[in-house]
């Protein structure tokens, strides 16, 4: 799945920082599952959500194997984070969302 980027403005091309929702949006994730556990933090782009996804690929071969927490800054909203979490939970993972202050 893609997500839509934006880039701040007025930038030059080579000074181009993803911006999501408007204003960078940190990520934080809780991956458990019978093969280990794994802590997960990074800004909430296209490229690490991908990153996660191939994290809990290799974390749960199987579906329904564990569970995903996915905390995010209640401050921010993320663009097609919502769709990306259902994409998720439809191949059988276990995730639930929570808002809360961290850090960004």
């Amino acid at each position: 799945m893609k997500l839509p980027t934006r880039y701040e403005t007025g930038a030059s091309h080579a000074e181009r920082r993803f911006v999501s929702a408007g204003a960078r949006s940190m990520l934080e994730a809780s991956v458990v599952s019978p093969i280990g556990s794994l802590y997960f933090a990074a800004e909430a782009t296209p490229y690490d959500l991908e990153n996660l996804r191939m994290h809990i690929r290799d974390l749960m071969p199987r579906a329904g194997d564990g569970r995903v927490e996915v905390r995010v800054a209640a401050r921010h909203s993320v663009t097609g984070l919502s769709a990306w979490l259902r994409q998720l939970a439809g191949t059988g993972v276990h995730v639930t969302r929570v808002r809360r202050a961290i850090a960004s």
